[in-house]
Formats: structure tokens, C-alpha cells, sequence
């Protein structure tokens, strides 16, 4: 169960609120490291207003594909490295990858891992 000023907002099992968020703060309450919120306009999305996307269903994407961004930081622990992109108007976001890896440039482009995304009425979450 998901509270949010002693109010439920969601109820069910761990992995049924990480996989079905009912909403906004659902989504960004549940997970490690935390959802990414990007304007739907700034993400090329205008009949969205908030675009939701987990670390791990992004990846760096080929030359032409995704959105460009700048690694802040690369932070490796063990199989996995969490990037932390400035993405521009995008803002900064975080991939997961479970992978180490070392971006052959500190200016890769991130996409989408291709996936079945979900729609929570305006709000478009991606998982």
C-alpha cells in the first residue's frame, strides 16, 4: 500500500505497483533509482502531458535515435552502471543499465528499449 499524506493512493503487491502505477506519485515513489518525469512536449510527445520512463528501459541509443544528452556522472556498481544524463529541455535523467559499460562518448543518445508503454489518462508511463 502506497500513502501519500495518510491517504491511500495505490494498494497491492510490490511488484503490482512498480509494473501498474495509478498515477504520478505511485510511479515515482516506487523503484531504485527513481522514474523519470520529462515534459511530453519536450519529449516530442504534445498530447502528453508527463512522459514516465523507469532507468532501465532506457539504453544508449545508435547515431540519429533517441535523445541527445551529456553524462554527468557513470556510476558503476558491479553488472550495472547507472548514467546520469543532462539531457537539455529533457532535463537530467537516469538510465540503468545492466551492463557496465563505458559510453564510447560522454554525449550519447538515449531511446527507448522497445517496449509496451501505458497510458494513465494525460500521463504516458512506460515501462
Amino acid at each position: 500500500m502506497v500513502l501519500n499524506a495518510g491517504s491511500i493512493e495505490q494498494y497491492g503487491s510490490p511488484l503490482e505497483l512498480y509494473e501498474h502505477p495509478a498515477n504520478l506519485f505511485v510511479a515515482g515513489f516506487i523503484g531504485s533509482p527513481k522514474m523519470n518525469f520529462v515534459s511530453g512536449e519536450a519529449a516530442g510527445e504534445p498530447a502528453v502531458a508527463t512522459l514516465g520512463v523507469r532507468p532501465e528501459h532506457l539504453r544508449i541509443g545508435r547515431d540519429g535515435e533517441g535523445w541527445p544528452g551529456s553524462v554527468s556522472v557513470a556510476e558503476h556498481l558491479g553488472s550495472d552502471t547507472f548514467l546520469y544524463v543532462d539531457a537539455g529541455k529533457l532535463g537530467l535523467l537516469t538510465g540503468a543499465l545492466h551492463r557496465r559499460v563505458q559510453p564510447e562518448s560522454r554525449r550519447p543518445r538515449l531511446a527507448f528499449r522497445p517496449i509496451q508503454p501505458a497510458c494513465i489518462a494525460s500521463t504516458r508511463m512506460v515501462r
